[in-house]
């Protein structure tokens, strides 16, 4: 199969995967055209920075740009596009752009929850009040089991 740059690419080493969508249900990133945007750690990224996110996460090591285009499913990307949505995701603290040689290599900043919690932990140093802010979204919370275990982590906090 032949990559947009004229060299063959190997089919096998597309990823098809599906995605949470809002309304609870799933979406192939290949659908690119006909998804909505959704958060991922406090940011708004598309449909093709979720399939980016989504190749980096699986990867066991950085990529460069090829290699991260050579793993996309869907319709064909330029590989300029690939770097846009590169920068643009390092540029939303998504991603992490590694040196190498005369060229880059990208990893996630994180796994969806550890980018949720960075998000959480800059709204509360942003916040006039951040303990105000923390009581009344964890009042919010409607899952004991999950109160349970902040309980369990407040205590070792102070007992620590």
């Amino acid at each position: 199969m032949l990559g947009t740059s004229g060299v063959a690419s190997s089919p096998d080493r597309r990823l098809d995967f599906e995605l949470p969508d809002q309304a609870g249900g799933t979406h192939n990133p290949s659908e690119y055209g006909r998804m909505a945007r959704q958060r991922i750690g406090g940011r708004s990224i598309g449909p093709l920075e979720s399939a980016v996110l989504k190749v980096l996460w699986t990867a066991s090591e950085p990529q460069g740009v090829r290699e991260v285009l050579d793993s996309l499913s869907g319709p064909p990307r330029a590989y300029t596009t690939v770097m846009t949505i590169l920068g643009r995701l390092t540029g939303k603290g998504l991603v992490i752009k590694i040196p190498a040689g005369h060229s880059f290599r990208y990893q996630a900043a994180g796994n969806p929850d550890e980018l949720a919690a960075q998000a959480i932990a800059e709204l509360l140093s942003a916040a006039q009040d951040p303990q105000a802010v923390l009581a009344r979204a964890v009042e919010r919370v409607d899952d004991a089991a999950l109160i349970a275990q902040l309980t369990e982590v407040v205590t070792r906090g102070r007992e620590a």
